[in-house]
């Protein structure tokens, strides 16, 4: 309990430096670009998440379990390490390749523009850099050296703030799109510098190393990431343009901003969620144990989702003008059954990590793979029959079905473990 309050703290620190930071790029970006402009940056970043752990090959959870299982094991933390660069480097040669070759295609397809063609050529170069950043993260994670790692979260995003600013002035939207990737290879700097100070570690120990075992190990939370790595932003980049062809591109980005604002308010949450359960629910072997973290983290986590909620809610028109601008007023109508969304998918996550923890692939699959599907369906019957306040109904509706499922799951769970007890 005392560690999860500490992470939540530090976590909410560090993400509303963050959220703070964010919103003021937001704003930069809403009264230069519009809401266009926001619909454009977010099938980039979106982009960006898939090829991202493509790259990785969606291993980083598995390397945050691992070098937390294997604590105080020097032999075998040393083979997941050596083996996750090893995965990274070769994956990240391909995912490069595939980038620079077709930078033209993509260009048109995600920005609706050949000219930001230079922009991928770039992305592609500077790939290596997101990649080994994420590992190093991942590293650190697991190691639950959480200061430093929120230590470079917040100075990843002070440098993205300060490059957006500026370069947005200058160069529109290139500029939005050049400042993701510099602050990114910048990141991957600090994080050499703090795996240096790190006495774990030599950097002998990331020289890339095929090992069977360490490889057969992450390949299952390889599948996972990459399932929904690939689902959930296609599915984002699909809706976007499903709104922007039968409503309008501005529509697009009304959407794109109310989900902007829910990632913004929930990193606090989620954050903690990925820094402290998915260590802890790896170590944990008792399923009573289980149990009672788990509940552990509803009653913290669950009341600040509430809170926050509730404050969005009253204050969002205020909001909508402190950090976008009037223009995107139209997303007041979007925030009710959004916020409702968020709060029943905080619910769901805190269950899903179970699943991730204890490397149940197969059911992580077909979760991710059915309700992202679900969404996709309820999405499109709901903007037809009430317009853009559709998609937010049918956000909420889903996380209801999939909170259901994983509940079913767990206690499927517990009641075996119960049986075998017994």
């Amino acid at each position: 309990m005392a560690s999860l309050i500490k992470t939540t703290l530090l976590s909410s620190i560090s993400t509303s430096l963050k959220t703070l930071l964010s919103l003021v790029t937001t704003k930069i970006i809403a009264i230069y670009l519009g809401p266009a402009g926001i619909a454009v940056l977010g099938n980039f970043n979106n982009f960006l998440s898939i090829i991202l752990n493509f790259s990785t090959c969606g291993i980083n959870n598995g390397i945050v379990k691992y070098i937390a299982e294997f604590h105080a094991n020097e032999q075998k933390r040393k083979e997941i390490v050596q083996t996750s660069v090893f995965i990274v480097l070769l994956c990240t040669f391909f995912s490069s390749l595939y980038v620079v070759a077709f930078a033209g295609d993509l260009a048109v397809t995600l920005l609706r523009d050949p000219e930001y063609t230079n922009i991928f050529y770039l992305l592609g170069v500077s790939l290596i850099f997101f990649s080994l950043s994420s590992v190093f993260l991942s590293i650190l994670n697991g190691l639950k050296e959480i200061s430093k790692y929120f230590f470079i979260n917040i100075i990843s995003s002070i440098l993205s703030t300060v490059f957006s600013i500026f370069l947005i002035y200058y160069w529109n939207l290139s500029g939005a799109l050049l400042a993701i990737i510099i602050t990114q290879s910048l990141t991957f700097l600090l994080c050499i510098i703090l795996i240096k100070k790190e006495n774990s570690f030599s950097f002998s120990d990331f020289y890339p190393t095929f090992n069977k075992e360490s490889t057969i190990n992450l390949s299952h939370y390889s599948l996972m990431s990459i399932v929904a790595s690939l689902t959930l932003p296609l599915a984002y980049i699909f809706l976007r343009t499903y709104i922007t062809n039968t409503i309008s591109l501005d529509a697009a980005g009304y959407w794109q901003g109310i989900v902007g604002i829910s990632g913004a308010y929930l990193a606090m949450v989620t954050t903690s969620l990925s820094v402290y359960y998915l260590p802890r629910l790896s170590e944990i072997d008792n399923q009573r144990e289980l149990k009672k973290e788990i509940l552990s983290g509803y009653k913290i986590l669950l009341p600040i989702v509430a809170i926050l909620s509730l404050g969005l809610y009253f204050f969002r028109e205020f909001i909508i003008l402190t950090f976008y601008s009037e223009q995107f007023l139209p997303m007041m109508d979007l925030f009710t059954f959004q916020l409702i969304g968020d709060f029943i998918k905080i619910c769901a996550w805190l269950l899903s990590y179970i699943l991730i923890a204890k490397a149940m692939t197969r059911i992580f699959i077909v979760g991710e793979v059915v309700f992202t599907g679900s969404f996709i369906l309820l999405s499109i019957l709901f903007l037809n029959a009430y317009g853009l306040i559709g998609i937010t109904y049918a956000y909420a509706l889903n996380y209801c079905f999939y909170l259901i499922f994983l509940i079913l799951i767990f206690r499927s769970l517990l009641f075996r473990e119960q049986k075998i007890s017994g």
